[in-house]
């Protein structure tokens, strides 16, 4: 005879292929789900086994864990709760009311089993359409604890290289027109401390999936082997050909090949994690995938009534522990130079500090990472407000984690401190290039003027590299790109 479990298995299933088709579909590390997913299968666990221990059947238990699974997944859209609440009441009132209804209910528990192994083959489809098992299997490579470290000798005095990326830090001139920011206390502060900054800087494309998939491996879109299938189809899911772009880029392999450790502190947003480094730091905090999962959830609203802070806390948590933890490295010995490549979630949404570091609240995860009137339900001085906070704060930050940086290196290190794109208030088709004006400061002791004024991200590894190891690479066209009619990744060539 076959043991089966005391509580229905379905809605425990139910709930772990949402976190799974998400994850599919997003394009992200497993590692980067495991927490999500351990979680959501824990809610069904108890809810299934709690409403059978309630209702004191195991059929009837599992159609009312079904529907509080439910609930809690989607229960914190307008309606939803309410709607699987009526059901919910019925299924007790039958159990313990005067009146029983006569139906099958071991019947309808198995239709309902049926119905969810369909779910789990159209989820397990589209993971395989998706290439999500190989991506499992590179993870499990390069990306976990079995990576390979390089074994190559790093040139005799070869300095640390520390890359602080301020996700959407505006460039001083949009900052000034559009926001009314004087940024000189940050930028000044830049250039005291010997950083060469850049006044008209551009990344090459608008957002950071795009940004980054071409800063990190030095090549138009077009070029970059995992994008060009979205380049041929724009249309197709960007998730997964992004994450190969990024999780392991080009950089990581050239700084090893001349005998330096990698190192990058995620951002949590998991898309653009480089997780396929020696080391990659997680501070812990709640990531992008997470928020993803509890956006439609009762969860996320019942926790923001209790802790109206509890989101955006994680985010400042996060901001910070990205600082110290570079700071940190700075301070610990090491046996070979390092490669550090820290991307700080800010000054992008959502803004949680304020100029003077007092915490800032956001509680409305649909718009957690959005930055306009139309996408965020905020007014545009509001959101003047908010952005401008933010940057003062992260300038502020930034500038004492590059002292602490200078103090503990042994030898002058080189830093780059640069933004993955501009601004999205105010930005129309005809003013899209405004949207590419980026931050662009270079510390690169002994190569004075390394970098030009104009400086695109495309090649900024290849000149690092070529001045300083004599590496050459390829170099790209310095081509600046917007939004095509067939979306982002269809893009069209701009002029600065």
């Amino acid at each position: 005879m076959t043991a089966r479990l005391p509580f229905a298995i379905y809605p425990v299933a139910v709930v772990l292929l949402v976190g799974l088709h998400l994850w599919v579909a997003s394009g992200v590390s497993p590692y980067a789900a495991v927490r999500g997913l351990i979680v959501a299968t824990a809610i069904g666990v108890a809810a299934s086994a709690g409403a059978t221990a309630l209702l004191r059947d195991r059929h009837r238990g599992g159609l009312l864990g079904l529907l509080i699974v439910l609930a809690i997944v989607a229960g914190g859209r307008p309606g939803v709760a309410l709607v699987l609440l009526l059901p919910a009441v019925l299924l007790v009132v039958e159990r313990y009311g005067p009146w029983h209804v006569a139906l099958n209910w071991a019947w309808i528990g198995r239709l309902i089993a049926r119905g969810t192994a369909i779910f789990a083959l159209a989820v397990l489809l589209e993971a395989i359409q998706l290439g999500r098992f190989g991506d499992m299997l590179t993870a499990f490579q390069r990306e976990g604890p079995f990576r390979s470290p390089s074994s190559a000798e790093a040139p005799p005095d070869a300095p640390d290289i520390y890359v602080l990326l301020l996700d959407g830090y505006v460039r001083g001139d949009i900052l000034s027109a559009r926001y009314g920011l004087d940024d000189s206390p940050f930028l000044d502060g830049l250039a005291e401390r010997g950083f060469s900054v850049a006044t008209e800087s551009h990344s090459n494309y608008l957002i950071t999936n795009l940004s980054l998939s071409s800063f990190l491996n030095y090549r138009q879109l077009q070029d970059v082997p995992a994008i060009k299938p979205l380049i041929q189809n724009p249309t197709a899911a960007d998730g997964p050909a992004v994450y190969r772009a990024i999780s392991t880029p080009a950089i990581l392999d050239d700084f090893r090949s001349i005998g330096y450790e990698t190192i990058t502190v995620s951002s949590g947003f998991e898309q653009v994690a480089v997780r396929g480094a020696d080391r990659f730091l997680d501070p812990g905090q709640i990531n992008e995938f997470e928020i993803q999962l509890l956006r439609p959830s009762l969860i996320a609203p019942v926790a923001t009534l209790i802790a109206p802070d509890v989101f955006s806390g994680q985010q400042r948590d996060r901001i910070e522990s990205i600082f110290t933890s570079v700071e940190g490295l700075a301070a610990a010995p090491t046996a070979r130079p390092r490669f550090v490549f820290a991307h700080v979630p800010s000054p992008h949404a959502p803004w949680v500090d304020r100029a003077d570091g007092s915490p800032r609240i956001a509680t409305n995860l649909e718009a957690y990472y959005w930055d306009t009137p139309e996408t965020t339900g905020l007014t545009r001085a509001e959101i003047v407000d908010a952005f401008t906070g933010q940057s003062v704060y992260i300038g502020r930050r930034t500038l004492a984690a590059i002292d602490a940086v200078l103090a503990a290196s042994a030898r002058p290190p080189i830093i780059l401190v640069l933004s993955d794109h501009g601004s999205s208030l105010d930005v129309t088709v005809e003013n899209a290039e405004t949207r590419l004006r980026n931050l662009f400061a270079a510390y690169t002791p002994g190569r004075d003027a390394l970098f030009p004024d104009d400086v695109t991200l495309v090649n900024v590894f290849p000149t690092l590299l070529s001045s300083y190891f004599r590496v050459d690479l390829p170099r790209a066209p310095e081509t600046l790109y917007t939004q095509g009619p067939r979306g982002l990744f269809d893009p069209v060539a701009i002029s600065p």
